[in-house]
């Protein structure tokens, strides 16, 4: 898995967390807790493995444990340019 970490510092917590992300980007990464990625405003662009696509505000996506994924919101990308 080229460009790929290993986030180790979540599978150090045997309980279920809750992360408010804005403006975020992620790079891709795996760990073994699987992850609900939920849009509550604006839009997010995600993949994991081989798919990718838009969330929009409302919408969410099952990441499973050990898939590599990463995700980005449309504003930090526009921020950066």
């Amino acid at each position: 898995m080229k460009n790929t970490f290993y986030e180790s510092e979540r599978d150090n917590k045997n309980k279920v967390t809750h992360i408010l992300l804005y403006n975020t980007e992620c790079e891709m990464h795996f760990h073994n807790a699987t992850e609900i990625l939920f849009v509550n405003k604006g839009r997010v662009h995600y993949s994991c493995l081989s798919d990718s696509d838009i969330l929009n505000p409302g919408e969410a996506v099952f990441l499973p444990a050990f898939f590599s994924h990463r995700f980005h919101s449309e504003e930090e990308r526009r921020r950066k340019r």
